[in-house]
């Protein structure tokens, strides 16, 4: 809560309060970061939808937590990209950081959500499917 800033002309306006320039920092620095790795990442190159491709890329390194940058490397991103990707990525965890510090029910609750997703869509992925029932 204390990285947005509100003025009363936005709150009249919007009703909503504005992102800290430091948040607005980052998402800027996400988008651009996306777009790179939808350019120059050959899986991404070659999907069909590229910044599609570029999000899961992302997504994995941040779920998977590797700073390792010959992996990253490995998975065919140029090394300028990869190094862009883990600076990111230790930008990105002081915000994780802050958000657990500040507000650690929201982020509790966050995390439960995630983890029912996640060991949801496990749950569906390992049944094993049934005939159907008949009489």
């Amino acid at each position: 809560p204390h990285r947005f800033v509100s003025s009363k002309y936005d709150q009249i306006f919007s009703g909503r309060p504005n992102p800290s320039l430091e948040l607005h920092s980052l998402y800027r620095q996400f988008n651009l970061l996306h777009q790179e790795v939808s350019l120059v990442h050959p899986a991404a190159v070659s999907h069909s939808a590229p910044m599609d491709m570029a999000w899961e890329i992302l997504l994995k390194r941040a779920i998977q937590g590797h700073s390792d940058l010959t992996a990253a490397e490995k998975s065919g991103c140029p090394a300028d990209t990869a190094k862009r990707i883990e600076e990111f990525m230790l930008g990105l965890e002081r915000w994780s950081v802050e958000l657990q510090r500040h507000c650690p029910q929201d982020w509790n609750q966050c995390s439960a959500v995630l983890v029912q997703c996640i060991t949801g869509h496990v749950a569906r992925e390992s049944r094993v499917p049934t005939e159907k029932f008949q009489i």
